[in-house]
């Protein structure tokens, strides 16, 4: 691997900090607009979302950890690639 491999230590910290950050995020996308927290099926759904994103993050740490650190760094390396995705977009 390159000289950016981390440890597993470091990469758990990582994507569970990404993991917070999303449910932070879509907390507020949910719940702001709701302008209420007693929004049942938002919190069912949050749940069961990040249950299952726990149990891969786990997974993948356990088993893949190298897979993991390479879907992390998920950028394009194909320039026309980003440029096809924004053309679609408008």
């Amino acid at each position: 691997m390159t000289s950016s491999h981390l440890s597993r230590g470091q990469l758990a910290t990582k994507a569970l900090v990404r993991l917070l950050a999303g449910i932070t995020i879509l907390a507020a996308m949910l719940f702001l607009p709701a302008g209420t927290l007693a929004y049942w099926e938002a919190w069912m759904y949050m749940a069961i979302l990040f249950v299952l994103m726990t149990l891969g993050l786990a997974y993948l740490l356990t088993n893949e950890p190298e897979l993991l650190e390479r879907r992390m760094r998920a950028k394009e390396k194909d320039a026309g690639q980003i440029l096809k995705t924004k053309n679609l977009k408008t």
